[in-house]
């Protein structure tokens, strides 16, 4: 595909072009590399894409609080604060959801 300049089409003229990007980067071990290297993730990102995100965003903080027992807490952050007297499943959390 060419424009009338006879050059190739701008990005933004594309239909398919993504509306925006996410960039992130994992370095050292706590992000799960064992070699050390450029490990970077680009996302491309188009409005509408994703229409319920913000339940998935309240889906994964109630997973990370409730669910998943911390290594320098030895509980859940919930446990730790007081708000539970256990750890929940992923069926207790979704049940509850």
């Amino acid at each position: 595909m060419e424009t009338d300049s006879g050059g190739p089409p701008a990005v933004a003229h594309r239909p398919e072009a993504p509306d925006g990007f996410n960039i992130g980067f994992n370095d050292g071990l706590a992000a799960g590399q064992i070699l050390h290297d450029a490990h970077v993730h680009i996302i491309r990102r188009r409005h509408g894409a994703v229409p319920d995100h913000w339940a998935a965003v309240a889906l994964w903080f109630t997973f990370y609080n409730f669910c998943r027992v911390h290594k320098s807490l030895r509980v859940t952050p919930a446990m730790e604060a007081g708000i539970s007297n256990h750890v929940w499943s992923v069926r207790e959390l979704l049940e509850a959801a």
